[in-house]
C-alpha cells in the first residue's frame, strides 16, 4: 500500500501524488499528516469520508513497470542512421562524430535488410504496428538512401498488411522540393529550430550556407502545411532563455506546431569553447511552466524530455524497449548515440549484427542492455518523478549508484514536473505564488524523499 505514493510541498500544502493509481490532489499539511498516519499504521478510524476512499483505491494492487524478459519482444521501432555526417554546426553540440562513422553512409542493402528482418519479427509476434526512424547526424543529407528506404518500407508494409508510422529528426536544412516529399510521406519530424533568425543563426550556423534560416523556416511552413505530424525543438541556452517566451508566441503563429520542444542545453566541451551555458535552472523551470501554461490554453503540447506525465516507464528512452537502431555499418544498437558515447560513461549499447538477413542478437546482450534501468538508479528511487524521468538518459545523465544531491537536470525535471500537475489540477493561483517564492521552489525541488512514509 505504501509503495510509490508521494508527498511533496508546495508552500503551505501538499502535493499528493500516486502515479501508477492515477491519483494527483492538493491537500492542506494537517490532511496530509492524517493520511500518512493512516496509511503507515494501517488505521483509518479518524479519516474524513474522502481520504478513507483515497486509502481504499490506493489498497489496489498495480505492478509498477518491470524490465522486459526473454528473447527479442516486439520493438519500440527500427531506427535507421543513415549517416553521423550533418550539414550545420551547432555552436553547443554534444554529439560527437564516432570515429569509425563520421563519413560512413548506410547502404540500400543493409537498409532493405533492416526494414525486412523488422517486419519479419513484427509479423512472427503477431504485432500489426510498425514505425521506422530516421537519425544521424542529419539523416536527410542522404536523400537517395532515405527515399528508398521510406518507399521500400511503404510499399512493404502495405503488402504484409501492417501500418507504419514514418518519423525523422532532423534540422531541416533542406530544399523545398525535399521538404515538400518530406510533407506528403512521413507521419512525424521532430525540426531542430531555436527560435527567430538571430537566436537560430548565431546557435546553430550551418557549414556551407551563410543564411541557413531561411531554409529551415521555409521547410517549417511546408511541414506545418501538411498532414505530417510536426514537432518543434528547441535548445534553451542561458543566453537565449530571455527569449523563450517571445520565441514560443513567434513559432505559434508562423507555423501549427503539435508540441513545442524546449530542452535546456547540456554543456559539452564545444559550448564551453564558442562561451555558452545551460540555463539556471531555477529560471528555466520558471520560464518553462509559463510557457506550458500559455500553451496548454491553445491546445499544444509542451515538452520537457525528462518530465512527459503520460509516460509509466522505467526507461525514459529506447534502451530497455527492444528498439533496434542499426549503425550506417549494420551494426545494431540500443542507443543512436555514438560508441565513444556511451565507452566514456562504461556502458554498453550493443546489441548484434544484421546477419543473412535476421537480426541476429544474443541473449545476454539484450539483458544487458535491459539491466540499465530505473532500478539501478539509487538517487531516483524515492523521487515522485521515477515513473517518468526513470532518471533521464543512461548516458548523458548516468545516476548508477549515485546519491546525494540532485544536479540540474533533476531540479529542472521536478519543478517542471510539479508546475504540470499543479496546471492538471487548475491550481493557477498556488501555482504562480509558489513559482514567486525561491524558497519554497528549493524546498519542492532538493526533499531527497518523497515517499509517504519518509514524509515530514
Amino acid at each position: 500500500m505504501l509503495t510509490n505514493i508521494f508527498l511533496v510541498p508546495v508552500k503551505e500544502k501538499v502535493l499528493l501524488h500516486a502515479p501508477l493509481h492515477g491519483i494527483t490532489a492538493l491537500i492542506n499539511r494537517s490532511g496530509a499528516k492524517l493520511l500518512q498516519s493512516a496509511i503507515v499504521n494501517n488505521d483509518r478510524n479518524d479519516l474524513p469520508r474522502h481520504y478513507r476512499a483515497l486509502c481504499s483505491a490506493f489498497e489496489v494492487d498495480i505492478e509498477p513497470p518491470k524490465p522486459r524478459q526473454g528473447g527479442l519482444g516486439e520493438p519500440r521501432f527500427l531506427g535507421l542512421l543513415p549517416t553521423r555526417d550533418c550539414n550545420m554546426q551547432c555552436l553547443y553540440c554534444d554529439f560527437p562524430l564516432s570515429r569509425d562513422e563520421s563519413v560512413m553512409t548506410m547502404s540500400q542493402s543493409i537498409s532493405q535488410t533492416a526494414i525486412d528482418a523488422y517486419f519479419k519479427k513484427l509479423l512472427e509476434l503477431g504485432h500489426k504496428k510498425a514505425a521506422i526512424h530516421f537519425f544521424g547526424g542529419e539523416p536527410f543529407i542522404e536523400k537517395q538512401l532515405v527515399f528508398f528506404a521510406a518507399e521500400y518500407g511503404r510499399d512493404q508494409a502495405q503488402k504484409l498488411g501492417l501500418s507504419l508510422h514514418l518519423e525523422a529528426s532532423s534540422n531541416g536544412l533542406v530544399s523545398e522540393s525535399f521538404a515538400t516529399w518530406i510533407s506528403e510521406t512521413f507521419d512525424c519530424i521532430v525540426l531542430s529550430l531555436d527560435g527567430r533568425e538571430n537566436i537560430q543563426n548565431f546557435q546553430r550556423p550551418a557549414k556551407q550556407t551563410h543564411n541557413a534560416f531561411k531554409r529551415i523556416y521555409k521547410t517549417a511552413q511546408i511541414l506545418s502545411d501538411s498532414p505530417c505530424q510536426l514537432i518543434l525543438r528547441s535548445c534553451i541556452t542561458r543566453e537565449s532563455l530571455p527569449e523563450m517566451h517571445n520565441t514560443v508566441a513567434w513559432m505559434i503563429k508562423q507555423f501549427i506546431p503539435e508540441t513545442i520542444c524546449l530542452e535546456p542545453m547540456s554543456e559539452s566541451k564545444l559550448s564551453i569553447k564558442n562561451g555558452l551555458h545551460p540555463p539556471d535552472p531555477w529560471k528555466f523551470s520558471r520560464s518553462f511552466i509559463k510557457v506550458n501554461a500559455f500553451l496548454e490554453e491553445l491546445g499544444i503540447n509542451c515538452m520537457l524530455s525528462t518530465a512527459d506525465l503520460s509516460l509509466k516507464t522505467i526507461s525514459s528512452c529506447p534502451v530497455g524497449h527492444d528498439a533496434l537502431i542499426i549503425s550506417p555499418a549494420g551494426e545494431i544498437n540500443a542507443c543512436y548515440l555514438p560508441n565513444e558515447s556511451w565507452e566514456a560513461k562504461h556502458k554498453d549499447m550493443h546489441l548484434g549484427f544484421l546477419k543473412a538477413g535476421k537480426f541476429e542478437i544474443s541473449q545476454s546482450d539484450l539483458d544487458r542492455v535491459r539491466s540499465y534501468e530505473l532500478g539501478q538508479k539509487p538517487l531516483c528511487q524515492n523521487c515522485f518523478c521515477r515513473f517518468h524521468c526513470a532518471g533521464g538518459c543512461h548516458v548523458n545523465h548516468p545516476t548508477d549508484g549515485k546519491t546525494g544531491a540532485y544536479d540540474d537536470i533533476c531540479i529542472n525535471t521536478r519543478l517542471v514536473s510539479i508546475g504540470k500537475l499543479l496546471l492538471r489540477l487548475n491550481q493557477k493561483n498556488t501555482l504562480e505564488d509558489w513559482l514567486q517564492d525561491r524558497p519554497a521552489l528549493e524546498k519542492s525541488a532538493l526533499i531527497h524523499n518523497d515517499r509517504i512514509e519518509a514524509w515530514l
